[in-house]
């Protein structure tokens, strides 16, 4: 539906009581934010990607050094991360060197290996 796409909302509801006005909703709610966050972690993971020259034939796994609430972000939408950015598997370690970055406030550091 084009209004869909051109105002990047998940549901378009017409509502026959209301005629000819058109309002949209803009209330983020808690799952809402959540996509968001993990659509921007994905960003940065392809971008990562991209730095380090893999094709997408590089499946690789994704070791992640954040807080307690982006790591439980990230154990939530695991599936979706993994599918997303062609990963292996995603482990939660500390003593790495990686790549930093925030999302939403939250502190991040990355590193893929084959």
């Amino acid at each position: 539906m084009l209004i869909k796409d051109e105002v990047n909302v998940k549901e378009v509801v017409f509502d026959a009581n209301i005629a000819d006005d058109v309002y949209l909703d803009t209330t983020l709610t808690d799952e809402l934010k959540k996509e968001g966050f993990v659509r921007e972690l994905i960003r940065h993971i392809q971008d990562l990607r991209k730095k380090t020259q893999l094709t997408p034939n590089d499946i690789v796994t994704l070791l992640v050094s954040t807080s307690a609430e982006g790591e439980t972000l990230v154990r939530e939408f695991e599936n979706d991360i993994k599918k997303t950015a062609l990963l292996r598997e995603v482990k939660f370690d500390k003593t790495f060197a990686g790549e930093e970055f925030a999302v939403g406030g939250v502190p991040f550091k990355l590193r893929l290996e084959r």
